[in-house]
């Protein structure tokens, strides 16, 4: 009973989908399917957040680096073959499908090279 009390602790505290987002932790519960308009949305996969939005995520990540951090040993050390300069020290990094973007925006978020990171993410904007 104890070992099963242990693994339920282990799953709860290390599994899950989830990211930070300023400093803060996003949970994440997977979605089936959603319908939308767009034509290029097979590489999205649809999640509901604890409060209730429902985002898009992309097998991408954009993270900001501190100034003086060469990019190019960042994405070595994560194993990032494709990138995309978005400006001053925001990168857009896009990973193979055998990556987990979850799991690399967790260690990347908790990486003293990185201001942030965090998955590209879909969302549907409301007219005012």
């Amino acid at each position: 009973m104890k070992n099963i009390l242990v693994i339920l602790l282990a799953l709860n505290l290390y599994g899950g989908d989830f990211y930070y987002e300023y400093g803060k932790k996003v949970e994440l519960t997977p979605l089936k399917s959603i319908s939308t308009r767009s034509l290029n949305n097979s590489a999205v996969k649809y999640y509901k957040t604890r409060d209730g939005r429902k985002i898009g995520i992309k097998n991408e990540i954009i993270v900001k680096l501190k100034k003086d951090i060469d990019p190019n040993a960042f994405f070595e050390k994560y194993d990032i073959q494709k990138s995309e300069h978005l400006g001053s020290t925001v990168y857009l990094l896009k990973l193979s499908s055998s990556q987990n973007v979850f799991l690399l925006t967790q260690k990347m978020a908790k990486d003293n090279d990185a201001i942030y990171a965090m998955p590209n993410k879909v969302q549907k904007y409301y007219k005012r």
